[in-house]
């Protein structure tokens, strides 16, 4: 409230405009269960619980002029999560961890959670702008369908988990680091955007952990270019929208595993049709060097394609397919061998019963083979729910129900041990009954 106050009080004497905004929702499993088997052999009893996903604050405001301006937010949450969860940048469970089973991290200390984040901008003329700060949903991503658009505010609550699967791959995530970005719009429909994550040489080494040296100051500046964001991207009038992005890397792998290899994007939306919106995503990896051996490696190529079809007023759907093809180590956690492929494809489908309410099918497989880093496995999810969405994707109210039945396509003996050699055991089948309520102005 104190902060509300003061931004009105400084929007009124300096500022042209304030505006301020917010978020809460509360996300509850009514009941969930598995048909996996606990450290003992014994069946796990039906659970349930819930928690507030999400209290957020937005404030923005301009000068009069619209030269220099700001925007801050604050946000908390209780932390409650369920259902099938995926690994670093979205691959679901190709490492085999028994992560399908839900956990309930739950506090009611909203205070001991908040976060902060903002920046500042200055823009002295309309082809140029530059911001100095943070923005955590990213800044210049290319995709309007694949990733957060594909489920909306459904996934952000968690009435579905798949929301992030096609993360840093195939489209463009956006930058979402502390750092400066700057803006220019030399010629109509043409925009060059350049950004500079920062590091804090206090807090973190970015040349290997632990506290600087004058030897290892001499290349901060060095690492903290080399990964620079920066992207072209050109608006084709009627048709649609084509980018080229790069995210940089210092081009080698971290000794405890990983990697930091600069990344190629190129993008394109199509949306020349009328209901009809298509956008394509090809991602690959720059080779990297590996700090133990040496050696250099190459990660998967991805390809993405994403589509979102209005065919009348009461019936549409939504469609996106990735894949991930050769590649001798996995980019996220560091192993080394031959990569294989990945293909994940989301089906959703669904009807309006009326501007305000809506009834979505989300179908999804998730398919590994030929690999020797991940598990050859199918996994598959199928999610009916129903939305009552006051302004779908926008402020307003929004209440979500569902249904969900899952399998990582792996076989477990029991909660935490993958199957002894010569043994037989079942694919585990989770299933959860998700409510969510939200609530935006």
């Amino acid at each position: 409230m104190v902060l509300f106050i003061l931004a009105v009080v400084a929007g009124g004497v300096f500022a042209q405009s304030v505006t301020v905004g917010g978020e809460m929702y509360g996300k509850a499993v009514m009941a969930a269960g598995t048909n996996a088997k606990d450290a003992a052999g014994d069946s796990i009893d039906p659970w349930a619980g819930g928690g507030m996903g999400r209290v957020r604050l937005n404030m923005s405001a301009a000068d009069k002029d619209n030269e220099f301006g700001a925007w801050i937010r604050l946000e908390s949450s209780t932390g409650y999560e369920y259902g099938t969860s995926f690994g670093p940048n979205g691959v679901q469970n190709l490492n085999g961890a028994l992560s399908a089973i839900p956990g309930v991290n739950n506090t009611n200390d909203m205070l001991g959670n908040v976060r902060a984040y903002g920046y500042a901008w200055w823009q002295p003329i309309p082809q140029f702008r530059l911001q100095v700060g943070v923005n955590p949903d990213g800044c210049f991503e290319s995709d309007s369908i694949a990733r957060w658009s594909f489920y909306d505010t459904a996934g952000d609550i968690g009435i579905v988990v798949e929301q992030w699967k096609f993360d840093a791959y195939t489209f463009y995530y956006g930058f979402n680091q502390m750092g400066t970005w700057v803006t220019i719009a030399p010629i109509k429909d043409l925009s060059i955007d350049i950004a500079v994550p920062f590091e804090n040489p206090a807090v973190s080494n970015p040349i290997g952990g632990g506290a600087l040296t004058q030897s290892d100051a001499a290349h901060v500046a060095m690492t903290t270019y080399k990964n620079t964001n920066a992207r072209i991207a050109y608006t084709i009038e009627n048709i649609g929208m084509v980018s080229v992005t790069y995210a940089g890397g210092t081009g080698d792998t971290a000794a405890a595993g990983g990697s930091n290899g600069g990344r190629l994007y190129g993008y394109f939306d199509f949306n020349a049709v009328k209901d009809l919106n298509i956008e394509l995503g090809l991602g690959y990896q720059l080779a990297v060097t590996d700090k133990d051996d040496g050696g250099k490696y190459n990660a998967p190529f991805g390809v993405g394609i994403a589509a979102t079809y209005q065919v009348n007023n009461a019936f549409g759907f939504k469609v996106r397919a990735q894949g991930l093809f050769g590649g001798d180590y996995d980019p996220y956690s560091g192993d080394k061998a031959n990569f294989g492929s990945n293909f994940l494809v989301d089906l959703q489908p669904y009807y309006c019963f009326s501007d305000t309410m809506r009834l979505y099918l989300s179908l999804g497989l998730n398919s590994t083979s030929g690999s020797d880093i991940n598990a050859n496995v199918l996994a598959w999810h199928i999610n009916p729910y129903f939305a009552k969405n006051m302004n779908i994707g926008g402020n307003g109210g929004a209440f979500y129900v569902g249904f969900r039945i899952d399998s990582d396509g792996q076989d477990y003996y029991n909660a935490s041990t993958t199957i002894p050699a010569g043994k037989s055991g079942s694919k585990v089948i989770n299933w959860a009954i998700p409510v969510g309520v939200r609530y935006a102005f």
